[in-house]
């Protein structure tokens, strides 16, 4: 616009505008728009914009376009709008090119045509349109309206974010960050990220909070990341909040360890419909960390992270259906979760269904098949799978009994840290039985397990105490033991068995009653595996 129109009288400005001028009719609308010389009239300002545009000014008919496409001073009206950014499009106008570009590839006033929109958007990020040259790049990289090509769209990004445009500093950053389409630069991804962390973007923010827990083009700073992570997270970024959570869960990135305040976070993030929180959550509420236990909105969350496409979730959803925790028991559905985790090679998955074979739970009893699965489930690394193996063994379940390949079993599943393995490993170990007697490590071995809270183990704990094994005799203690086992609900037998190790024979004074083997030997339930 020349200086001229922007510095006339009122009345002379009105005055040409009057005569067709068409710069002073955009003049003049401006100043009724912003009350400049006149009382502030907007329906006026509408006016002499339309004016203007239909005196051929390429701005008047963006600007009335605009007005067109979003309403307010003028009703939405998508048809007019198309009409308007055509002709101003028409005369070379770049803004126009990249709203019709837009209309096409959302289909608003017009058929969407992504193809079409990428020619748009094309035509006015090369005349310099920043926004055009932001869509284009979006275009580029999801291969939309044309080949995919990470190259071009990294180029286009750039000139957007050097041209201004928020959007494309942080997605120039991310490229830079993950070396899709440009060698990776994080020194420079810093630099992108930051400005786009000026000008409030919560992504850019979570992406300095990554580079500086990890050190990448910046030294390591924990205490910097996590306060990126929280002005990320108190923007509303879900992402952040997640990392947020996860970081208060495992005490990282200079936070101290802290369920409660995790639990917030990750809530915060799922309630944004992040993916990774419901999956999270449902451990939590499975626990009973950082919130009451709670396994009915467990199995929800983990429900929401399927649907989701966290995979991960499956083993929760196959082993919660079949022992009906948190939901109705149903072999059917947990029979589901579990084929299909297992044809993904889902170690857990594939442990559940053979627990359903073994049992004949919602399948028919199949003990070849059983052993198929947990044998498979074990030598893809679960550790429970290795435990229960040693209890097929040991009971000579769907196998022949052997107590020396149970016990074999149980001591690798200990040293992955399953609590009933430990347990068993250490039982085995104190009575000799399918092993060389060692009662030292034995009697370890069921401390250890007591310690992490098991009632059976208490129970041995104290058998073993009172008898002396692998320990110095000590009744007192084995009294102690034996009452919180009683507590826990835990009832105690005296029982004979091959593995006692000469207790029934000679046993010492206090022990009436103990019974050293393992629980399922003397109430073997149809679902105690």
């Amino acid at each position: 616009m020349p200086s001229d129109a922007k510095t006339l009288d009122f009345e002379t400005l009105t005055a040409r505008a009057e005569e067709g001028d068409v710069l002073c009719q955009l003049a003049l609308a401006r100043r009724y728009f912003l009350g400049e010389g006149a009382p502030p009239d907007r329906n006026l300002a509408a006016s002499w914009i339309e004016r203007a545009a239909q005196g051929g000014s390429a701005d008047a008919q963006y600007i009335l376009g605009r007005m067109h496409r979003e309403g307010g001073l003028r009703p939405r009206d998508n048809a007019r709008a198309f009409a308007y950014l055509s002709l101003a499009a028409g005369n070379s106008h770049p803004a126009a090119g990249a709203e019709l570009g837009r209309m096409h590839l959302r289909g608003e006033g017009v058929e969407k045509n992504p193809e079409l929109a990428y020619r748009w958007f094309e035509r006015a990020a090369l005349a310099g349109e920043s926004s055009a040259q932001y869509h284009l790049g979006l275009m580029c990289l999801s291969g939309r309206g044309t080949e995919a090509n990470p190259e071009r769209a990294f180029r286009f990004f750039k000139l957007a974010a050097q041209g201004g445009e928020v959007r494309a500093r942080f997605n120039t950053g991310l490229m830079l960050f993950t070396g899709e389409g440009v060698e990776r630069d994080y020194l420079e991804a810093r630099e992108w990220f930051e400005k786009a962390a000026a000008d409030g973007s919560p992504a850019a923010e979570f992406y300095l909070g990554i580079l500086h827990e990890e050190g990448r083009g910046v030294p390591r700073d924990p205490e910097k990341a996590l306060e990126y992570y929280k002005l990320s997270s108190l923007k509303g970024y879900p992402k952040a909040q997640f990392f947020l959570g996860v970081r208060y869960l495992e005490g990282a990135a200079g936070a101290d360890p802290d369920p409660e305040e995790a639990f917030f976070w990750l809530k915060k993030s799922a309630d944004l419909d992040f993916g990774p929180a419901f999956l999270e959550l449902g451990r939590l509420l499975l626990e009973g960390r950082g919130a009451p236990k709670d396994p009915i909105l467990a199995f929800d969350f983990f429900s929401k992270a399927l649907d989701k496409g966290f995979l991960a979730a499956r083993p929760y959803l196959a082993r919660m259906s079949m022992e009906g925790l948190g939901t109705e028991r149903d072999y059917e559905k947990a029979k589901l979760h579990a084929e299909n985790g297992a044809a993904a090679s889902d170690p857990e998955c594939i442990l559940v269904l053979g627990k359903l074979h073994c049992l004949g739970l919602g399948v028919k009893k199949d003990c070849a098949l059983a052993y198929e699965h947990v044998q498979r489930s074990a030598s893809l690394g679960s550790a429970e799978a290795m435990y229960l193996l040693g209890r097929m063994f040991y009971e000579g379940r769907c196998v022949s009994q052997s107590y020396g390949t149970a016990g074999e079993y149980f001591r690798q599943a200990a040293r992955a840290g399953v609590p009933g393995a430990i347990l068993y490993a250490g039982v085995t170990l104190l009575n000799g039985c399918g092993t060389d007697p060692d009662p030292e490590r034995g009697f370890a071995l069921v401390r250890e397990a007591a310690l992490l809270g098991q009632p059976e183990a208490f129970y041995y704990l104290g058998a073993a105490y009172l008898a002396g094994l692998g320990v110095e005799r000590d009744p007192e203690a084995g009294r102690r033991w034996l009452e919180a086992a009683a507590a826990s609900g835990y009832p105690g037998a005296w029982e004979s068995g091959e593995c006692v190790s000469g207790l029934k024979e000679n046993p010492p004074e206090g022990s009436a009653g103990v019974d050293f083997r393992p629980p399922w030997e003397s109430s073997r339930g149809e679902e105690g595996l």
